[in-house]
């Protein structure tokens, strides 16, 4: 069938055509058949909606389509109202505004609610409605319509309908109490779905899918069904439980040929369902949540209090945690990574596919067997499949292909795998093979969307790449703005961020062009004044981190001029330094003049009774060595003396003078002492 174009802005559409249009989408044709009729009624609709507003593609096709919609579905030939609510049907999922024009027009509206009485038990009729207002209803303008004119009638096909038209009707009402697809504005008064109903249900819609897979026809609208049902929590928990339901879910997301992309659609979207943990909110984001969950809660009993409605068991995070390892056991893993392959082409997919994998990764004990089965590499392929779409968009789209959500969420489940294993293990066995995980993790880093547990994971993720060498920590300094960015966010009030910030740090200052930014380029005495600060902190992990990058940093003269010649002066340098080899020198905490205090927990001095930590020791005793010896012209002994540094030096040289394995520690400290005595400073043992 083709469609005669008249100008490069509309089509003009005969009554043969139209005719041929019915008869192609008719559920008697093959399913072949029936699909090339979409493709060319979704053609139609396109180019008559090319270069008009909404309002007036909407109102042209409804004024072809009106008259021979009216002359199928009020007749009294099945095949033809059959024929009209196919057309409709597929009109929702390709354009739903010219649907929902067409189901409200009041013609059309008496014609379908007089269908159920043309046709008495007639199964095919009720279950081509039933479809239709299932299909309606994903169309929030349409579900106050469906529920008042045709509830009853769902309600009664639910309960006696033949086989499909229960699991249509019953589709229909679950998105009218739940709101469409992907849930919001729900519950329609009268068409509520108890949790008790939908169970049973679900139950039902899972025996229906182990014997339906083995059948030619694909089970969509039990699948369907079967999504929407997974969003309440008990089916959750039901259907991870049903060893055979899991089966045959994953055989259908490995069909090679038979699956289409609206099945493999919802099979995705019932696995991200089971494994979904409850949303990690912060902030005013927190509050609004336990605000809800108080005025549920009601009064506590005696007092003018809201109780705090307690989270339900089967959201908590144990519950979840079960259900994930539930799903692995049963081969979840290489469904997924079949379904990235063979749904790819689906943003949807590719969505609920990644929020799987997310939810997997949350348990570390997981992201073995996620890495082992294939995991790693398919959330690479998703993950790369949507930079390119969202490199692609305009600027200035109105439209973006992906939310920040859908985006960020497989490069989180990367990052979790890539914090807890070897980049080589994970992407490959060189370190060039890492370069492509870069960019998504600094797009995460960056994104004003981010949380902060999901910046703090892309920074664990970025350092453990740059571990891997010079070439690898070239391309994260080169992602753009990723410097200036990693600048503020070492002085994030954030205790995890501002340590996971260092962390990069200290393993990109190796790299050549990072470790002249801290030594010889413009702004370095003001980054070195912030490491050194931070060497100070009361968080430990931070304090190793900085003081790490700044015994590699003073191998330069410039650098340990500039920390020699810092407002406060040598002295308040020295002290802090001293304080890294023995913490029970009274610490003097450096201020930095252009930003608040880190915290107000640095700003204490409770480290005093604190025990040496080994990494600290040395860290400091190679600082110190540095500044002693590299600087230019020579510091002062006396000065250093004064801030503790002899003692500290004596101190830990009784400790770890003849320990193995501490030998480079206690040369550098030897060579310190050595220098302050041919300055004129006397040792004390």
């Amino acid at each position: 069938m083709s469609i005669a174009l008249k100008t490069s802005t509309a089509i003009i559409i005969s009554e043969e055509e139209i005719d041929a249009l019915f008869a192609f989408l008719s559920p008697s044709q093959p399913k072949d058949v029936r699909t090339q009729g979409t493709v060319t009624f979704a053609t139609y609709v396109s180019h008559t909606r090319q270069g008009k507003s909404p309002e007036a593609g909407t109102a042209e096709i409804e004024r072809t389509l009106t008259v021979p919609l009216e002359a199928r579905i009020s007749s009294t030939d099945v095949s033809k109202a059959l024929e009209g609510l196919a057309l409709l049907t597929t009109l929702f999922t390709v354009d739903p505004l010219s649907g929902t024009a067409l189901l409200a027009n009041e013609g059309l509206q008496s014609h379908l609610t007089d269908l159920p009485d043309i046709f008495p038990g007639n199964n095919e009729i009720e279950g081509s409605l039933a479809g239709l207002l299932s299909q309606a209803s994903d169309v929030k303008a349409c579900r106050a319509l469906v529920s008042k004119d045709w509830g009853a009638f769902l309600r009664r096909a639910a309960n006696r309908g033949g086989e499909g038209t229960k699991t249509r009707a019953m589709l229909a009402l679950l998105k009218l109490s739940h709101g469409g697809e992907g849930g919001g504005d729900v519950n329609e008064k009268g068409v509520d779905v108890q949790q008790e109903e939908e169970i049973v249900l679900a139950r039902s819609l899972a025996q229906e899918l182990v014997c339906e897979v083995e059948k030619t026809d694909e089970p969509l609208d039990t699948v369907e069904a079967l999504a929407h049902l997974s969003m309440t929590p008990a089916v959750r928990e039901d259907l991870s439980r049903n060893s055979p339901f899991l089966r045959s879910l994953f055989v259908l997301a490995q069909w090679k040929k038979r699956a289409t992309l609206p099945l493999l659609y919802g099979v995705s979207v019932i696995i991200c369902n089971i494994v979904t943990y409850r949303p990690k909110l912060a902030g005013d984001e927190a509050q609004l949540d336990r605000l809800r969950r108080m005025a549920k809660g009601g009064m506590v009993h005696g007092s003018h209090k809201l109780r705090d409605e307690p989270i339900p068991k089967l959201e908590m995070d144990e519950a979840v945690q079960e259900r994930c390892r539930r799903l692995l056991k049963a081969g979840v893993v290489p469904v997924l990574v079949a379904l990235t392959r063979s749904g790819g082409d689906s943003a949807g997919v590719r969505a609920s596919v990644g929020g799987s994998f997310l939810s997997l990764a949350e348990d570390k004990e997981n992201r073995g067997l996620i890495i082992q089965a294939g995991g790693a590499k398919a959330l690479q392929t998703i993950i790369q499949t949507m930079l390119a779409e969202v490199s692609k968009a305009p600027s200035s789209s109105l439209d973006p292909p992906h939310t920040d959500a859908v985006l960020l969420s497989p490069i989180q489940a990367l990052a979790k795998l890539a914090i807890t294993s070897s980049p080589l293990l994970l992407f490959g066995p060189t370190p060039a093979s890492s370069i492509d995980a870069i960019r998504p993790f600094c797009t995460m880093l960056s994104n004003s969307q981010s949380s902060l547990l999901q910046q703090f994971e892309a920074l664990m993720a970025l350092t453990n790449l740059a571990s891997l060498g010079p070439e690898i920590s070239n391309r994260i300094s080169g992602q753009p703005g990723s410097l200036s960015l990693l600048d503020q966010l070492m002085l994030h009030d954030n205790t995890l961020l501002r340590r996971a910030s260092v962390e990069l740090v200290c393993n990109l200052v190796s790299y050549q062009a990072i470790f002249q930014r801290y030594t010889t380029d413009p702004g370095s005495k003001g980054r070195l004044h912030v490491l050194l600060a931070l060497s100070d902190v009361d968080d430990k992990p931070t304090r190793l981190a900085a003081s790490g990058a700044l015994a590699m940093l003073t191998d330069s003269p410039e650098a340990c001029n500039a920390l020699l010649s810092l407002p406060k002066g040598a002295q308040n340098t020295f002290t802090i330094v001293a304080q890294l080899i023995d913490p029970g020198l009274v610490p003097k905490i450096v201020e930095l003049d252009s930003s608040e205090p880190l915290s107000e927990s640095d700003m204490s001095d409770n480290r005093s009774n604190e025990a040496p930590d080994p990494g600290l020791q040395h860290r400091g005793t190679l600082l110190l060595r540095n500044l002693l010896l590299n600087t230019k012209p020579q510091a002062d002994a006396r000065v250093a003396e004064k801030a503790g540094a002899v003692l500290a030096l004596v101190t830990m040289l009784k400790t770890f003078q003849r320990k193995e394995g501490c030998e480079g520690m206690v040369t550098a400290a030897v060579e310190s002492l050595t220098w302050f005595v041919r300055n004129g400073v006397r040792i004390q043992e």
